[in-house]
């Protein structure tokens, strides 16, 4: 897509008014996007679902944005490969979906990742992620804590020579250097190898044996001490960790000139000294620095220090200064930055969402009645959209991540950061101390309002506001590129607009965008000239199938830590195994014995063979003439096939329970063909999820002849077949609402290249648009119920919206489990202030 054509829907959509639709514009005014997903929790076990409600915000700000309309979420395994990939669309910046998990998923550290295609114009500085873990019925006997590599598993963490590894010390002075001659602050963060945070105490010792400071580190190995380097003197950390291990760590040598920073926040006031040592005094003695403070990358305040001496005290006002990390950058008189120093600004006027409960004691399977309120800072009520979950505590833990630790922190700093929800635990007195600290060791990622200019940027990636189905035309004998030709896209099965039309460019190529489907649907794309005939080659592009590059790991990955709730989960999950996979059912009041081999579709249905006959045909060339196409044949030769009752005659029907019609389930040379959602009687709508080897299905969206089965027969012919099976089999609910029905798996064997379209000015394919996302299922108990239920995630709604007096309310069963409740919810006020809320009940 050029620059040029992603200006003219940029113009249309009415966004970024200002800018000016130029032929071949150069630059462009950017904005930078961040999106953020709460999911139910952030421990599973293979089989389960994972729920998600995204938000997308300006990363200026956190207000809800609405630019992009789609977004890709990605589930990597630990080996760096996508497992599953969708595509969401935002609506009013939000969207949501789910994953299905399968069963034989192995046990590890999974990545959960997300993105709009705008985002990675700025490599991956906005790109969420967030880790998933996954545990098997394997840690039910052996929770343990192991590291997994390429080949082996290791238990312990161990140099060469079979003792611990040595562990990682960083010093951090604050402003960014020591310097000879300043007193400085310096924080350090003692690591594993594995990057786990360790406790530890120790001195710093200068070059001559003396002692001249002591340090202590907390668990997550954050610390600080004092120090003013002499002249010519190095200095050397020694101290101990856990269990009485010993090490040594070379401070860096300090500046023989430069400049010091020291940031205090008292009260409503926020005093910076700038401090200098002789030489640097010398050279800006009489006059000017600059403080300059930022939030992302726009100043919030510019102010002149005058150079009076050694130490000069500039005092600002917080008032000013927005919630979240502030940058205060120090340049010298020739416009050099020499120091930096992170700031975390906690503003009061915070929202408050508070969760009720009508009780605070319930019994298993007994109904809940939560109301929700959201309020400002004055106690105003708010309007907003809300996900909210609801977890078994007694096998789930917590989760690390929330909105308002992403977007105001986790977000905006480098590296992991270990519980990052005590910074915002109003009941630790420490916070903001270790909040402190955490900034000046793990630093922010300034660079990426350094590095960008607004008038400067160039663009490769576009903003996207719907679908783009793309391809070329090019001559049918000499294979060039054809400008002008007219297309048309045709989608047979849409709702609403079924005609699309573009015209080629110089390059012989055709965009139509802002399509917006959902699931699979089938596209007829013709090529013509401007008298109405065939002209040209037509080739249709591949869909979302440009997918981001995934950074390989090292060869050994993190330390996979199986606690309690995870064993308790995998025991829960051998007990649901046990309940739902029986391989007896009982139907209409007879036993009957399944047979252990099923066949799972994409929609996470099973289906179960029951004894029922097969159908099985060869396609010879009397069938060739004789039946006009694959509908006719099916609905002539089979015995379980019934004509359509409907107003369409391109339909393949089957009696379902007492008589009712219901539509198969198509298996076209191995690949299963969905169908619409409205369409479908008993068989749900199969997700756009990939299933095969462990990658993502995009580069198979767009391939010709994948059209879907029943509103393009037509297209079928006899010639084209080889072989057909028809079973006859018993088909669960993915969503566990009904018992087994009956339903129909049909498999469709065609001869090689059959389906390679012999119209080169036409091209007949099947595109996978929008993902859409399932319904948690939430059981109705008014009504007594002996079946077991034993769900870790009781409630999940992602669609919580608050009236006008800033409420909302909702009603759910709780399962059997008699353990402590967690409820949790997570939003984003229209002004970008995280909003969360949660509280707990008992269930005995």
């Amino acid at each position: 897509m050029s620059i040029s054509r992603f200006l003219l829907v940029f113009l249309f959509n009415t966004f970024f008014t200002s800018l000016i639709a130029q032929q071949k514009p150069e630059k462009l005014t950017v904005f930078f996007e961040k999106v953020y997903l709460h999911t139910d929790r952030e421990l599973y076990v293979g089989g389960e679902d994972i729920w998600y409600k995204a938000y997308l915000v300006n990363a200026r700000g956190n207000a809800p944005l609405a630019t992009s309309s789609n977004l890709y979420v990605e589930l990597i395994s630990p080996r760096s490969t996508i497992i599953n990939r969708q595509v969401v669309r935002f609506t009013k910046s939000m969207a949501k979906g789910d994953f299905k998990l399968k069963d034989s998923l192995p046990a590890g550290e999974y990545k959960l990742r997300a993105y709009t295609n705008w985002m990675r114009n700025f490599g991956e500085n906005f790109i969420f992620e967030k880790i998933i873990k996954v545990t098997d019925a394997s840690t039910a006997t052996t929770p343990s804590r192991t590291r997994v590599t390429s080949a082996t598993t290791i238990t312990s963490n161990v140099g060469a020579s079979g003792s611990p590894a040595a562990p990682i010390v960083r010093f951090f002075p604050e402003g960014g250097s020591l310097v000879e001659g300043i007193s400085s602050r310096v924080a350090f963060k003692i690591e594993s190898a594995d990057g786990r945070g360790m406790a530890s105490k120790g001195s710093i010792v200068s070059s001559s044996g003396e002692s001249v400071a002591s340090f202590t580190s907390d668990a997550t190995g954050l610390g600080s001490f004092s120090l003013k380097p002499a002249s010519g003197t190095k200095y050397t950390a020694e101290g101990t960790i856990a269990p009485n291990r010993t090490f040594k760590a070379v401070l860096p040598q300090a500046l023989l000139s430069g400049f010091g920073m020291y940031v205090q926040e008292k009260d409503s006031i926020i005093n910076v000294m700038t401090f200098l040592n002789e030489p640097s005094l010398a050279e800006s003695q009489n006059k000017k620095l600059y403080l300059i403070v930022r939030q992302g990358g726009k100043t919030i305040i510019s102010t002149e220090i005058a150079v009076t001496g050694p130490q000069v005290v500039t005092r600002l006002s917080k008032a000013v200064l927005p919630t979240g990390i502030n940058a205060f950058t120090l340049y010298d008189v020739k416009g050099r930055p020499q120091c930096e120093r992170l700031v975390f600004i906690h503003q009061p006027g915070r929202v408050n969402v508070s969760i009720t409960a009508d009780k605070s004691e319930y019994k298993s399977k007994e109904k809940v009645n939560l109301l929700i309120k959201a309020t400002d800072g004055n106690g105003v009520p708010l309007k907003t959209n809300l996900s909210l979950a609801v977890t078994d505590a007694g096998v789930v833990p917590s989760n690390e991540m929330d909105i308002r630790t992403y977007l105001l922190l986790q977000s905006e700093i480098k590296g992991k950061i270990e519980n990052p929800k005590q910074y915002f635990d109003e009941s630790n007195a420490d916070r903001r101390k270790q909040l402190d600290l955490l900034l000046l060791t793990q630093g922010w990622r300034d660079f990426v309002w350094k590095r960008v200019a607004d008038s400067t940027l160039r663009i490769k990636y576009v903003l996207e506001q719907g679908i783009t189905i793309s391809g070329a035309v090019k001559d049918g004998i000499k294979n060039k590129p054809l400008a002008g030709a007219n297309i048309t896209l045709r989608t047979p099965q849409s709702k609403d607009q079924k005609f699309f039309s573009a015209r080629t460019d110089s390059l012989g190529r055709y965009f139509i965008d802002n399509i917006q489907f959902t699931g699979r649907f089938p596209v007829i794309v013709t090529t013509r000239n401007d008298k109405g005939e065939p002209y040209g080659k037509v080739s249709l592009d591949s869909v979302f199938s440009d997918i981001m590059a995934i950074k390989k790991p090292s060869q050994l990955l993190p330390v996979l830590d199986f606690s309690k709730e995870s064993t308790l989960l995998s025991e829960r999950l051998i007990k649901r195994r046990r309940v739902s996979l029986s391989d007896t059912v009982e139907l209409a009041a007879v036993t009957i014995k399944a047979k252990k081999k099923t066949v799972t579709l994409m929609s996470g249905s099973q289906m179960f063979d029951f004894g029922y006959p097969e159908e099985n045909f060869v396609i010879n060339e009397k069938d060739h003439k004789e039946y006009k196409s694959l509908l006719h044949y099916l609905l002539t030769k089979s015995n379980y096939s019934t004509v359509s009752s409907g107003s369409s005659s391109n339909r393949l029907l089957f009696y379902g329970e007492k008589g009712r019609a219901i539509r198969p389930v198509i298996l076209l040379n191995g690949k299963e063909i969905g169908v619409l959602e409205s369409e479908a009687t008993s068989i749900a709508e199969p997700s756009t999820e990939s299933t095969t080897d462990g990658a993502a299905d995009g580069s198979e969206n767009a391939v010709a002849g994948a059209q879907d089965i029943d509103d393009d027969f037509a297209f079928y012919t006899m010639d084209m077949i080889e072989k057909i099976n028809i079973q006859k089999l018993m088909q669960t609910d993915p969503n566990g609402r009904r018992p087994p029905e009956i339903g129909y798996l049909v498999t469709i064997t065609t001869k090689p290249d059959a389906l390679i379209w012999k119209q080169r000015d036409k091209v007949v394919a099947t595109i996978n648009g929008y993902y859409q996302s399932r319904v948690f299922y939430s059981p109705n108990y008014n009504q007594p119920d002996t079946k077991p239920d034993i769900r870790p995630t009781i409630f999940w709604n992602p669609s919580l919206i608050t009236n006008e007096k800033g409420e909302a309310s909702v009603s759910y069963f709780n399962a059997d489990a008699k353990n402590k409740i967690r409820i949790v919810a997570e939003g984003i006020s229209e002004k970008g202030i995280p909003l969360v809320g949660n509280t707990e009940y008992i269930v005995k």
